[in-house]
């Protein structure tokens, strides 16, 4: 079986295709065309050489009997052998078909017509049977005008002939053959003069194509040959159309792009450096006011109340002294509540807590407080740590205003033995739950929407929350509060606060970049992981390959700081490209992200090196945390796997009876000992609840820095998470 068409050159790099693809955007859509497969610009002479000799050379792949292919094949000649001189004498000179050794069909000039023709054919035209080299073929001379003379060879005028074969399996073939075309540029087969053209059926199987030249006079020079996919491959290219030109444009196009893309990345770097400096100066004027409020006035209500107690508890007499006391008691209760009040304020207006955590610690006091009463049993079910995700100081405010009206009204109005407090955040959805076992009321029969329960919902209704209220008589009230935030945010750095070893110098704080590849072999999961990673302003996707083979390709030479590596991949799988990966860039951070959440391809992962290990049920925010997490030095694994881990050495234990250690002395002051100032300062900030982006604000550090300082925390305190450094940073303590 042969093939129609044929493969050649080598592939293009990628930024010559990017040229030539900006050259073709650049001069319009390019014409369509083939391939050319082979050609040789001659001159090469033919004389009295019988069966000549092959001038492809193997360069094209045979045609038989079973294809189904289009060839082109053009060839210039200068007839030496002049018909006008040796007009008695006979000969036959072209180009040459050859299949096996046998003669198939031969385009030139046949033994007798003395004209350009052709021979061994099938087609019936002037036929001159007896001279002939194959029973039952025929010469076909290209006689195209109804009773015209044909075209007589003559020296020293050249002619051009394109031969297009249409292989027909297990047939004659179509041969169609244009003498002198008209190959300027624009032109192509269809444009072609009718009288410059014939068509007819051959025999035109072949491995091997011959110059032949049999019989009188000088023989026949033959040059330009070609053999291509398309009759436009011999079209001359235009003016636009020529490389030279084409690359021209592209290089100054590519340069103009390359420009606007540089003029706009100062502009926006300009941008985010003002916006960044406003940002800044809003957050330190809101840390200064709280600082003056809570400094200044809270001072004074605090003396107030103070002095209030003072004069309560005098000496007074007379008729006006337990008037007087009762005047000081409410001097001192409203002092102290305007001290409470002026507490919330400053905590709602402090940006250092702008973020999740912050208002979880906050409502969690609030609980607390509420236990003091004695009257109500309170419970919290908070989760201990959370995401830095950033909550304005309105959401704050107003969540913790609807709480507390929750509280009150069960600690004033129900009755409750038993309070509960339940807050759940499931990105980017938080909600807040206040219930209590105490007498309820009928929704029915009860004016619900009181003031109190108006504006809790007015309140939510404002920061785009809602509040579900529910109760019964002697069932208790439930009070559901619902708000969605964005998961992705971060809380906004603080530019003022503590003093370090070092004094800081006020400057905008720029967030880190953090570089990103990922390996996945399923199109729609690559489209969103890009999307993903590059909705967040702290990544940059520099690479997304859909297998192994290109990632060991184009990672290394992308560069990055964390890949993201499929398991399941075709050709090398994940694990074996980790490892490679590894010996290529040993400083890369590798997370594996996948659905497998089997031990062998956990601790296979594990062992190969790799940083960290996720599921791809993960949701958005927790992924994109794990990610920030691996660049400080922490190592993710998704808690299903980590459970798994766990379980799996408590097997081990059980199944090798593995006696338990003896307990030795705790390293926690001697590790902490061994940090220097600096890291010991970063990681009181940490413990107070910083993000690494806002402590290195503060103690005027770059962001690399920062992490710099982390991982070796780790290192030094034998930790891999910011959680494990902070608890055994506090247990110094």
């Amino acid at each position: 079986m042969r093939h129609g068409t044929l493969e050649s050159g080598a592939p293009v790099g990628r930024w010559a295709a990017r040229v030539w693809l900006l050259a073709g955007l650049l001069a319009g859509a390019l014409p369509a065309c083939g391939e050319e497969l082979w050609k040789m610009s001659g001159p090469l002479l033919a004389h009295d050489n019988s069966d000549g000799v092959d001038v492809l050379h193997g360069a094209v792949k045979p045609q038989d009997d079973t294809s189904s292919a289009t060839l082109y094949f053009k060839f210039t000649v200068d007839p030496l052998s002049d018909v006008s001189v040796d007009i008695d004498t006979p000969y036959q000179a072209g180009l040459t078909f050859y299949e096996r050794g046998k003669e198939r069909l031969g385009v030139g000039n046949g033994l007798a017509p003395h004209a350009y023709g052709a021979f061994n054919v099938a087609t019936q035209g002037l036929v001159w049977a007896p001279m002939t080299r194959i029973v039952g073929k025929n010469d076909y001379d290209f006689n195209f005008q109804p009773e015209a003379a044909v075209e007589r060879p003559r020296r020293g005028i050249l002619r051009t002939i394109v031969v297009e074969v249409q292989f027909v399996p297990h047939g004659d073939d179509q041969v169609t053959v244009w003498l002198q075309p008209d190959l300027a540029p624009g032109n192509s087969k269809l444009s072609q003069q009718a009288g410059h053209v014939t068509r007819f059926k051959a025999n035109c199987s072949f491995d091997e194509v011959r110059l032949i030249h049999r019989g009188g006079g000088e023989g026949w020079e033959f040059s330009n040959l070609a053999v291509a996919t398309s009759f436009d491959d011999f079209v001359e290219l235009r003016f636009w159309h020529r490389w030279w030109v084409i690359a021209l444009s592209a290089l100054i196009l590519s340069g103009g792009i390359a420009a606007v893309v540089v003029l706009r990345e100062r502009a926006l770097a300009r941008h985010r450096i003002r916006r960044a400096e406003s940002e800044q100066a809003v957050v330190q004027e809101r840390t200064r006011i709280a600082q003056d409020i809570h400094d200044e006035l809270g001072s004074s209500l605090a003396q107030i109340g103070w002095l209030a107690d003072l004069g309560g508890g005098g000496e007074l007499s007379g008729s006006g002294a337990a008037e007087a006391r009762g005047s000081f008691a409410t001097i001192a209760q409203r002092a102290r509540a305007a001290v409470a009040a002026l507490d919330e304020i400053v905590w709602a207006v402090n940006p250092h807590n702008d973020n999740l955590q912050q208002l979880a610690d906050y409502i969690g006091r609030l609980v607390d407080e509420c236990s003091q009463s004695g009257r109500t049993r309170c419970r919290k079910e908070i989760p201990d740590t959370l995401p830095p995700v950033a909550i304005r100081a309105e959401l704050r405010h107003n969540l913790t205003l609807v709480v507390k009206e929750a509280l009150a009204n069960t600690l004033q109005h129900a009755g409750a033995a038993s309070l509960w407090l339940r807050l759940k955040w499931e990105a980017p959805d938080l909600e807040i739950v206040v219930e209590d076992d105490g007498c309820g009321f009928d929704p029915v029969t009860t004016h619900e929407m009181g003031n109190g329960l108006r504006n809790q919902r007015a309140r939510m209704a404002k920061i785009g929350g809602e509040v579900d209220v529910r109760s019964a008589v002697g069932q208790g009230t439930s009070t559901r509060i619902r708000l969605r935030l964005a998961p992705d945010a971060s809380p906004p750095a603080r530019g003022a606060g503590r003093k370090f070893s070092s004094p800081p110098e006020a400057r905008p704080v720029m967030k880190q970049t953090i570089r990103i590849a990922m390996v996945e072999d399923n199109a729609g999961a690559r489209a969103t992981l890009r999307k993903l990673f590059a909705s967040a302003d702290d990544f940059l996707v520099t690479a997304v390959c859909p297998n192994a083979e290109t990632a060991l390709k184009q990672i290394p030479a992308a560069g990055c700081d964390v890949v993201l590596m499929d398991i399941n991949l075709p050709g090398m799988n994940g694990i074996d490209c980790l490892r490679a990966l590894k010996a290529r860039m040993p400083g890369v951070s590798v997370v594996m992200l996948t659905a497998y959440d089997d031990n062998e391809k956990l601790f296979g992962s594990l062992l190969a090196g790799a940083d960290g290990y996720l599921l791809k049920r993960l949701a958005r925010a927790p992924l994109l945390e794990a990610v920030r997490e691996i660049v400080t030095g922490g190592a993710p694994i998704s808690p299903t796997m980590a459970r798994r881990m766990v379980d799996y050495f408590h097997r081990l234990k059980d199944m090798q009876a593995v006696p338990d250690p003896a307990p030795a002395a705790p390293e926690s002051d001697v590790d902490v000992e061994y940090l220097s100032a600096r890291e010991k300062d970063l990681l009181r900030l940490l413990a107070d609840g910083l993000s690494l982006k806002e402590a290195a604000a503060e103690m005027n550090l770059s962001w690399q820095t920062a992490r710099s300082y982390t991982k070796k925390i780790y290192q030094k305190l034998h930790v891999h998470s910011r959680t494990d450094a902070v608890l055994k940073y506090l247990g110094h303590g």
